[in-house]
């Protein structure tokens, strides 16, 4: 028996930035962790925000059917600062997603008091 075929890994990166919506480096970093992760075959769930031009908790996913899966919450553009909205409109999501994940990965580039 193959054990690499047995065990499947889930991991929940959370990242206020994540491209194409991004500000820099940290963004760039969680990009490349995030599709390096899912090639070799661990599932992938990353959570970042989406600028908006409307308040809305709406969730939009890419890539559902690979083994990276990436939720955006929508974040309005006007509201500042952006990071600690993004906190605590994705707070709710994150609190269910971990419960599904064996490992969870906070951006710590960015202050995020709110998800600690």
């Amino acid at each position: 028996m193959n054990l690499k075929s047995v065990i499947t890994v889930r991991i929940l990166l959370i990242s206020g930035e994540y491209p194409p919506y991004m500000f820099g480096g940290g963004a760039t970093f969680m990009y490349y962790l995030s599709r390096g992760l899912a090639d070799k075959g661990v599932d992938v769930t990353v959570v970042s925000m989406k600028f908006s031009k409307r308040f809305s908790r709406d969730i939009e996913v890419e890539e559902p059917n690979s083994r990276l899966r990436v939720l955006r919450v929508a974040v309005p553009v006007y509201l500042y600062p952006r990071h600690e909205v993004f906190q605590l409109v994705a707070r709710p999501l994150i609190s269910e997603l971990i419960k599904e994940h064996d490992v969870v990965h906070l951006n710590t580039g960015l202050y995020y008091p709110f998800l600690r």
